[in-house]
């Protein structure tokens, strides 16, 4: 993957985290605000990582 394009999602990846973290330490959050901001980060990771073993895959078979 590009340099550009991972520091793009590294970059969001810390958005996300910022985010859960912040509703970790909020005691006026929910739990299901804590869940969502938790879940959005994690299907970000998964993309990131299906999308890097695609690209991985296209580049040895080439």
């Amino acid at each position: 993957m590009e340099n550009e394009a991972k520091e793009r999602l590294r970059s969001i990846a810390r958005k996300l985290v910022d985010v859960s973290f912040a509703e970790a330490c909020d005691v006026a959050s929910t739990d299901d605000e804590f869940q969502k901001a938790m879940d959005a980060l994690v299907n970000h990771l998964k993309k990131v990582r299906r999308r890097s073993k695609e690209l991985h895959l296209e580049r040895h078979m080439v």
